[in-house]
């Protein structure tokens, strides 16, 4: 009813005065906007709440009080004593106030003004227990919110502080606490009330008014002061005939309209509503039929690809919109900052530029200059001719950059400690790599060698370090690079390792300094010089360590391998399938592939650093599920791995992963290693925020050392008086003397390992054949399996690598 009626009133402070005007009348209680009935609402509402017990706590208090002024305990106070105390104790404004806080609530100077105003039934301006209770309530109240505005709207509380008895405005006066100089000075009767309007020379002008209880009575010293905005508004509804000036003469009522309606006068306002509406109804109708068009429905906004510092935007007609005119495209900047938490949006795009004749909106757009791994907020809405449509929203996650090689900090036999880092550490890292190479290179130990040498030592056998150090920005010259330094040197002249290092150190505290900072990014758009993605906060990822179980070539060609309409992830598990390490698998009675958590697809051959491998990372818990790889489907999808990249290479080889470590820390501990085994580990990173992860980092490869021989004993009966005989054992591998000690016969052992699966699996396993396996082994392409790759062959088929049993394995293979 509200909508209909108001609509077309031309201001909002038009419609308000209207409709205050309107009956019924509310009072200060029963109005939701008014103060009064806030601080009633929060007072009742309170589950479990017991008011009596809070006035008992205030009757302790004075009885206590009493007791010892009469030189006697609280407790030898006689049941007569306490009941005349409760009857007679009265609380003034402050203890009340304490009252309240000895109960838990803590009230402020104006809640304790309104709810002693409104708790005082006599005018005597004390609350006593029956009047307190009479409000509250004799048990503790269940706190359901109707029921405490059934209380209030009952018409034995109503009030008068801000709203008008006479207009119904809600806000025409503030209370103010007037001194008796004040009282005499306006010339108010506390007995009556005074006519609120008086002429003058001006005009009408409002007089201060007292505060009135809800008995009726006058509360002393407290007077209604009238807003600067009232007079007006008062002037204008006597000049309209609204109402009369005798109206305002009259008493407040001891309750309100609101209080006293039947169900029938709220019908009949209702119809009244409408009546008056009809003007404005027809006169939006006229509009709607003069334009007679339709605005166009919120677009779709999706991410086609997403980058470390850019996101590629796409947008289209909502489903079963009219075709806009154009699309404007606005920011929000980065999660959490300043200008989205403040809902302060920026135009970064429209789509096309201008509004000439026969030009069509592009869809699409690239962001740059964004950090990785946050997420930014934008949203778009369309126009045409008829007006702009609603907005939508949508946010997209920038992929975090690549993660630096983690670090060995401590190695032993059965563990590892690693750890990794952001900016600063990725320049220590280079520092330790640039200081080998120079060393290498410094053949007379003196510090300093030719700068020339080290620039072809670097670009001919270092193409990863030459590179890193053109993208380390120097902290002395600004817009220069630590190679740009290097080759700043002169021809001939020598270059010192202390000079290097010193500029090292001030581009690593440089960069630790910057990301402690707050950062900002502007993006570009085409045919756009700057844009405003304001970024705020720092980067925070969840790191992952992957441990590798298998790394081997794989049979796949990008021509025929990829069918039409395969999903990633079906391309990559036919891959796993064919592989030696699905074989060993299915040897095992393990048909079914583990769940995928994670798959990286080839890099592009121009930018690629690694062979082109998919790279996969194992998950926990039952089957693998398909990720539904269509972001516009509206059919739910269950949970799948997270494919970074697409099939644009062919893949030769295929690394398997297992999680070995997964949180937001930068170091990690990896127990339950063997002894004298080479592991291979390498490191991603997910953002917080939400999104794609990104690449796996380089390839960490350690080799755990073997395990030292068994401490010495005494030999028996070898102790002499200036000699002693000592024994010792030789070291064996952990975890591999039981296993071997299994194995009967080490010929059947080297003849199942030999033998093609394909003669005893049903439908067979693809390439696991005899030539793949010896391949595995043949680390170096040599044709021949040998030295380190036989011990490693005979370990993993648990046959100790020394012996007379490693001899005769050796002589039946």
């Amino acid at each position: 009813a509200w909508v209909s009626w108001s609509e077309g009133f031309r201001t909002a402070g038009q419609c308000k005065s209207t409709w205050e005007a309107l009956p019924p009348i509310v009072c200060d209680t029963c109005s939701p906007s008014s103060a009064v009935h806030n601080v009633l609402v929060t007072l009742l509402n309170r589950p479990g709440f017991d008011f009596k017990q809070a006035f008992d706590l205030a009757v302790e208090r004075q009885l206590k009080k009493l007791m010892e002024s009469d030189g006697r305990d609280a407790d030898d106070a006689t049941s007569e004593e306490r009941q005349k105390v409760e009857e007679s104790l009265q609380l003034n404004g402050r203890q009340f106030r304490k009252m309240m806080l000895d109960a838990g609530v803590k009230l402020r100077r104006h809640e304790v003004r309104i709810l002693t105003t409104l708790f005082d039934e006599n005018g005597d301006g004390l609350v006593s227990r029956k009047e307190f209770l009479g409000l509250t309530g004799q048990d503790p109240r269940p706190g359901a919110r109707g029921e405490t505005l059934l209380v209030l709207r009952n018409g034995n509380y109503c009030c008068w502080e801000a709203a008008c008895h006479v207009t119904g405005m809600t806000t025409g006066y503030e209370v103010v606490e007037l001194g008796a100089a004040e009282e005499d000075k306006n010339e108010s009767d506390a007995s009556e009330y005074a006519t609120e309007f008086e002429s003058d020379a001006e005009g009408t002008l409002a007089r201060n008014l007292p505060v009135r209880l809800r008995s009726g009575k006058v509360k002393p010293g407290w007077f209604r002061l009238p807003l600067p905005g009232l007079e007006k508004r008062m002037r204008r509804l006597l000049l309209d005939g609204l109402r009369a000036k005798k109206d305002f003469a009259t008493k407040p009522p001891q309750s309100c309209d609101l209080s006293r309606w039947t169900n029938k006068e709220r019908a009949d306002a209702l119809d009244g509503l409408e009546a008056l509406g009809a003007k404005n109804r027809e006169e939006s109708d006229k509009l709607a039929l003069m334009q007679g068009g339709e605005k166009p429905m919120a677009p779709v906004l999706l991410a086609q690809s997403l980058g470390e510092d850019y996101i590629s935007l796409t947008w289209r007609p909502g489903e079963g919109s009219v075709l806009p005119s154009f699309y404007v495209l606005e920011t929000a900047g980065v999660e959490g900052s300043k200008t989205q938490r403040s809902h302060t949006y920026e135009e970064i795009l429209r789509d096309p530029p201008s509004a000439l004749a026969r030009s069509q909106p592009v869809g699409k757009t690239t962001l740059k200059n964004l950090r990785p791994g946050l997420r930014y907020v934008f949203r778009i809405r369309a126009f045409n001719g008829f007006g702009p449509g609603p907005f939508a929203h949508a946010s997209f996650v920038t992929r975090p950059p690549q993660p630096l090689l983690p670090v060995i900090r401590s190695l032993n036999p059965t563990s590892i400690s690693l750890s990794w880092g952001g900016a600063d550490s990725s320049i220590k890292t280079h520092a330790r790599m640039l200081k080998d190479v120079f060393l290498g290179l410094d053949k007379t130990s003196r510090g300093a060698i030719d700068r020339e040498d080290l620039l072809t030592e670097l670009e001919s056998r270092h193409s990863d370090l030459f590179a890193a150090l053109d993208g380390i920005p120097s902290a002395n010259i600004p817009g220069a690079s630590i190679l740009d330094m290097l080759e700043a040197t002169g021809a001939g002249d020598a270059i010192k390792w202390q000079d290097v290092s010193g500029w090292l150190r001030a581009a690593s505290a440089k960069a630790s300094s910057v990301g402690e900072a707050a950062g900002e990014s502007r993006p570009t758009t085409p045919g756009s010089a700057s844009g405003g993605l304001r970024t705020v906060a720092r980067q925070a990822f969840q790191y992952i360590l992957c441990k590798c179980l298998s790394d081997e070539e794989v049979r796949f060609q990008k021509e025929g391998a990829l069918q039409d309409g395969e999903a990633p992830f079906d391309t990559a598990t036919r891959v796993m399938r064919g592989s030696h390490w699905f074989a060993n698998r299915l040897v095992a009675e393990a048909a079914e592939l583990p769940p995928l958590e994670y798959l990286e697809l080839p890099e592009q051959a121009a930018v690629a650093r690694e062979k082109p491998a998919l790279r996969v990372l194992l998950g926990k818990g039952g089957r693998t599920r398909n990720r539904n790889a269509d972001p516009e489907s509206k059919q739910t999808s269950e949970p799948g791995p997270q494919v970074v990249g697409e099939f644009l290479e062919p893949v030769t080889h295929l690394e398997i992963y297992e999680q070995a470590y997964a949180g937001e820390s930068s170091t990690a501990t990896v127990k339950g290693l063997e002894p004298g085994r080479s592991y291979q580990f390498r490191l991603l990173a997910r953002p917080l925020a939400g999104g794609e992860p990104s690449r796996m980092s380089q390839p960490l490869v350690v080799h755990t050392p073997e395990l030292g021989p068994a401490p010495p004993r005494v030999g028996k009966s070898k102790v002499g008086t200036d000699t002693v005989t000592l024994q010792w054992g030789a070291a064996e591998r952990a975890g591999r003397a039981t296993t071997s000690a299994t194995l009967a016969d080490p010929m059947q052992t080297i003849d199942e390992w030999a033998r093609d699966p394909n003669e005893d699996l049903v439908n067979g396993v693809g390439d696991a054949t005899i030539r793949k396996m010896f391949n595995r082994y043949d680390r170096d392409a040599s044709g021949f399996i040998e030295g380190s790759e036989l011990c490693d062959l005979c370990t993993d088929l648990g046959i100790p690598s020394k012996g007379p049993r490693f001899e005769e394995a050796k002589e039946a293979l």
